[in-house]
């Protein structure tokens, strides 16, 4: 089993204002990284010939954008559906399934990051949950165990979803 679990997120920067190299950095810790991660997962999982799994952590903002995160929106967005797509294609004729986490809101040093100047944590966190039909942010454990989930030999039939894990938050996933 792969998990990749890295990433970047730098929040309220305008698309026009965004720097070119902090757009670069989000692109190689978000996207390269995934690649990177899956291409050797996948070599050495076939190479072992009994299937596996590989959890990609992604973000809500996979099937929504923040108009002041064009970064890591830009390589979370659609392009992000269609290469989960390939992905699982590619390694399913392996015997591999390939599967995303998108967590929501997590209270996380990530998430923080998005306060806003003279915002308490409180007000911050409140106005995420507020966000939630649930009234409540994910947890590390609620990521943890739809991980375990997706990789579980259990679940071998799964391959190429999206897993919201944002308390209802988007509609329609």
């Amino acid at each position: 089993m792969l998990v990749n679990n890295a990433g970047i997120y730098r929040p309220n920067i305008p698309f026009e204002e965004m720097p070119l190299d902090l757009w670069r950095q989000h692109f190689a810790i978000n996207s390269d990284g995934v690649f990177l991660g899956c291409k050797h997962a996948i070599r050495s999982m076939k190479a072992r010939g009994n299937g596996g799994a590989i959890v990609n952590m992604g973000s809500g903002l996979s099937i929504t954008a923040n108009p002041d995160g064009a970064a890591y929106c830009g390589l979370e967005g659609r392009g992000a559906d269609d290469h989960q797509d390939r992905r699982a294609r590619a390694a399913g004729q392996y015997g591999l399934r390939v599967n995303a986490v998108l967590p929501g809101a997590v209270p996380t040093e990530m998430l923080m990051g998005n306060k806003l100047e003279g915002e308490s944590d409180g007000d911050f966190l409140a106005k995420m949950q507020a966000f939630s039909p649930l009234d409540r942010l994910a947890t590390p454990h609620d990521i943890a165990a739809a991980v375990l989930f997706l990789a579980d030999p259990a679940t071998k039939a799964i391959s190429g979803v999206f897993m919201p894990l944002d308390g209802g938050n988007i509609p329609g996933a």
